[in-house]
């Protein structure tokens, strides 16, 4: 599992004839083991089904992930402010020229940190994929309301990967045209002087 800043090994062993399940978490940050435990604690009637850790963690991961992606957008709309891309809805009048020589280093750090994201979260949508495959196969062995609700919980994750990916894709964009817009005020500068 892998997700900016939650990252960790989990190795999940399930005895069927004792309906036991026993897990070792390696690299789990403390605050992530507490909330683990906070929400196991909450489940405890369920903690029999062995794809219990493995959902929780993946939630947990997703929402760091929502977490950072939303922290990032937000850290990037001075950025927009500063460069005066709101144009479009702010009169022209109130513009500022911006401060160059910070933009490069700023929207290179807020394309960084989207990339990463968005790496982070193909991989979490993997391991959503894989546990919904899993919790299918157990589904038809065994038809609980449990792996129902477990399942619909996969599917809500999906939701909130795909719209963390658009929120993602639109900064990467607007990124880039920012980008553009320094690289022509530079030449420009450079062209006067």
């Amino acid at each position: 599992m892998y997700s900016l800043p939650f990252k960790c090994t989990l190795a999940i062993s399930y005895d069927r004839s004792t309906c036991s399940t026993y897990g070792i978490c390696y690299g789990i940050e403390t605050t992530n083991i507490n909330a683990l435990l906070d929400k196991l604690s909450v489940a405890k009637q369920y903690a029999y089904q062995a794809f219990l850790v493995p959902l929780l963690m993946t939630d947990m991961a997703l929402t760091e992930l929502q977490d950072f992606s939303s922290k990032t957008y937000q850290d990037f709309l001075p950025v927009r402010e500063a460069m005066g891309c709101n144009l479009y809805f702010n009169p022209e009048s109130k513009y500022t020229a911006p401060d160059l020589s910070e933009m490069p280093r700023k929207l290179t750090a807020l394309a960084n940190a989207s990339a990463s994201n968005s790496a982070s979260l193909l991989a979490t949508k993997a391991v959503i994929d894989c546990l919904d495959t899993q919790l299918e196969k157990e589904q038809l062995n065994n038809d609980e309301d449990l792996i129902v609700r477990m399942r619909d919980h996969l599917t809500l994750m999906r939701e909130v990967v795909d719209g963390t990916k658009r929120r993602n894709d639109y900064l990467k964009e607007s990124v880039q045209a920012q980008v553009q817009m320094v690289q022509h005020s530079i030449r420009r500068i450079t062209s006067l002087v």
